[in-house]
């Protein structure tokens, strides 16, 4: 797709509105090379098609020029491409580090437990000695005299089972010694589109949704994800599109 008379009319418009490049950078959070890039239409340097896209969307509603016929055209025909949707949602190694975790976890528990319930038996053990001594010591009871028998219960252990009422993720860009430090994402909460734009090395962000979270990344290698206190890692490659989705199941 030619990108001819994109980048002129970009730079027309920033310029009869008396903005410069610093201003359309804190607006959109387009770094100011790949502004420029797009202005001067030299396409090549930005990290990939997905980025373009993604780069003139965000440049063109912050100028209100979206609806402009060139730039109309230009974003109804190249639509982002799919080029690959990771099936596993945790790497192998991630999930041999999370079952050796979770053995060593349900060790301690256990041992916990028993420990418990061997306190809880001595104390139960002394408390019912105690209380055959002090009947032998008591006084003769006179049978005569209708006497209401004890009722003792043992305290039981109210067993609280956690309801999950809704799904968090977790999403950082992380350092992994590339030049491409930035993901162009979209976030979608029980359906809803509520985040569309570009994230940097140190960004953050944190989505919550009552029954489904749905992710488009657009350079997968550089994205950490978290769903709730479990760790999913690195979703995919430098460069590569992933698409991702969470339910409450996936935190059972």
């Amino acid at each position: 797709m030619s990108y001819n008379g994109i980048g002129e009319i970009f730079k027309n418009t920033r310029i009869e509105r008396g903005l410069s490049i610093a201003d359309i950078e804190n607006g959109t959070k387009i770094r100011s090379k790949y502004i420029e890039a797009i202005e001067e239409e030299n396409f090549e340097i930005l990290p990939g098609e997905v980025y373009v896209k993604g780069f003139i969307k965000s440049y063109a509603k912050f100028l209100n020029i979206e609806n402009d016929e060139e730039i109309k055209k230009y974003l109804e025909s190249n639509p982002i491409q799919k080029m690959e949707t990771v099936k596993n949602t945790i790497p192998k190694q991630t999930i041999k580090i999370s079952r050796g975790f979770n053995k060593k976890y349900i060790t301690v528990i256990l041992g916990i437990l028993a420990i418990g319930l061997l306190f809880g038996v001595q104390a139960f053990y002394q408390k019912y000695i105690q209380k055959q001594s002090n009947i032998n010591n008591q006084t003769p009871i006179d049978h005569n005299i209708p006497v209401d028998p004890i009722q003792e219960e043992l305290p039981r252990k109210e067993i609280k089972e956690t309801k999950l009422e809704k799904v968090e993720l977790t999403l950082e860009i992380i350092d992994v010694g590339s030049d491409k430090e930035a993901c162009w994402v979209q976030f979608f909460s029980d359906e809803q589109l509520i985040f569309e734009g570009t994230l940097y090395q140190g960004d953050k962000k944190i989505i919550e949704a009552k029954e489904k979270i749905k992710v488009i990344l657009g350079n997968a290698g550089v994205v950490k994800l978290s769903l709730g206190e479990k760790e999913l890692g690195i979703p995919g490659k430098v460069g590569q599109v992933v698409e991702k989705e969470f339910t409450l199941k996936d935190l059972q």
